[in-house]
């Protein structure tokens, strides 16, 4: 079960992330502006995931 791990702006996020189909999931260091806010560990479906989710991890994990 490999990890992507992924560094993304939260204020320019896709409305779809896609990696490659190998991975399960994804470790993502969240940014605003920039600057690290957190990070989020998310499940990968078929090469994707949701940049809605993407959202809604980071507000849960980075308290905003």
């Amino acid at each position: 079960m490999a990890t992507a791990i992924l560094d993304l702006e939260i204020s320019k996020l896709p409305p779809e992330i896609t990696v490659e189909e190998r991975y399960s999931k994804a470790l993502i260091l969240i940014r605003l502006h920039g600057k690290p806010i957190g990070q989020a560990l998310l499940p990968v479906v078929g090469g994707r995931m949701g940049g809605d989710e993407l959202r809604e991890a980071s507000t849960d994990e980075c308290c905003w």
